[in-house]
């Protein structure tokens, strides 16, 4: 098998991407769409192909959205496993005062992604049986991360749906 010379293909490609700080480069109100030159032995000196816009190019769009859920350890008949009410991230599960670091986290990584925590909608799934003061202090320590917009949603312990 021979391979193919390079001199005989020659691919470019040029994209126009948002946000751009070379001399020349579109904004993002311009065309997305990109060009295609190939020249090989048998297509004509400078073939032109369009490609079609696309959304790769864009930067990840974040949920203007973090959802806290607040509540008790039950078992499967619904009761309490314990009196202290936990913060339930995924798979792990902080009592309120170790939550603090966690909430730092999700401002850090929210900020790292140009989300200005300020204009987050926190929203606090709360089972119904977990007090007041409780559900205060968490509402505090999202405040002193920066957080400032807050939804509450109570859970039903008997269905686990919002209310």
């Amino acid at each position: 098998m021979n391979p193919i010379p390079m001199n005989i293909l020659r691919l470019s490609l040029v994209l126009l991407l948002p946000g751009c700080m070379l001399p020349g480069c579109g904004d993002e109100s311009e065309s997305r769409e990109g060009t295609l030159v190939t020249q090989d032995e048998s297509t004509p000196e400078d073939e032109t192909h369009i490609l079609p816009g696309t959304q790769l190019a864009d930067p990840p769009q974040f949920e203007k959205e973090f959802v806290i859920n607040f509540g008790f350890l039950r078992n499967a008949g619904g009761e309490r496993l314990d009196e202290t009410p936990y913060v339930f991230a995924g798979a792990e599960s902080f009592v309120l005062e170790d939550y603090a670091k966690q909430l730092q986290r999700e401002a850090k990584i929210l900020e790292g992604n140009h989300v200005d925590v300020r204009d987050v909608d926190v929203i606090i799934r709360v089972d119904q049986e977990v007090s007041e003061e409780e559900v205060d202090r968490l509402i505090q320590q999202a405040k002193d991360v920066g957080f400032q917009k807050f939804q509450l949603k109570t859970v039903s312990p008997e269905t686990g749906q919002d209310d």
